[in-house]
């Protein structure tokens, strides 16, 4: 695959397992979404091995809070189970992008820069953490780590023209995170 193509994939799920013996594919989707898998119809398997393929959608339909994913070419209970663990990648120009103006994709906000409303350079996010209420960003700078919850009374603006956040630590919460 040419280093181009794979430089323009992202991230968008993971698949946990085969279900049944027909090929069918449970997945975790990170967006928690079906509206990723559904404006695309090209997605790309990365193996664990690191070897990417691109796959035909052919259905994906939610199930509790991951989803059954149908692919073309993907047939029977085996060819299922050699995807078990691979990372599911789609274009970035293949993204749905209908959300709300303070829904954001990982990729935009990893790398950015994070100051408090006074001014104060806080650090960057290198990382975030999935919970099941909301987003936490992991700020990071020199030896400190501020774990910064993703809700709109601490997150006060989001600039990615700029690459910044503006947040206005609830009281205590910056004391509490430094690690």
């Amino acid at each position: 695959m040419s280093n181009n193509l794979n430089n323009n994939l992202l991230p968008v799920g993971k698949v946990l397992h085969r279900h049944g013996l027909k090929g069918l594919l449970k997945i975790i989707a990170y967006s928690f979404s079906e509206k990723t898998f559904i404006h695309t119809q090209t997605i790309f398997i990365r193996s664990l091995s690191g070897e990417i393929k691109e796959y035909q959608i052919t259905s994906v339909r939610p199930y509790k809070k991951k989803f059954f994913l149908e692919l073309e070419g993907v047939n029977s209970g085996n060819e299922a189970d050699c995807l078990k663990g691979s990372e599911i990648l789609i274009k970035k120009e293949d993204l749905y992008h209908n959300h709300k103006k303070d829904e954001f994709f990982w990729f935009e906000l990893q790398g950015i820069k994070v100051y408090l409303e006074s001014g104060e350079y806080l650090g960057v996010i290198c990382q975030i953490i999935a919970t099941g209420s909301n987003d936490v960003y992991v700020v990071k700078k020199d030896n400190k780590e501020f774990l910064i919850p993703a809700i709109h009374d601490v997150v006060k603006d989001i600039n990615l023209k700029k690459g910044i956040m503006l947040i206005n630590p609830i009281e205590g919460l910056l004391d509490l995170n430094a690690v």
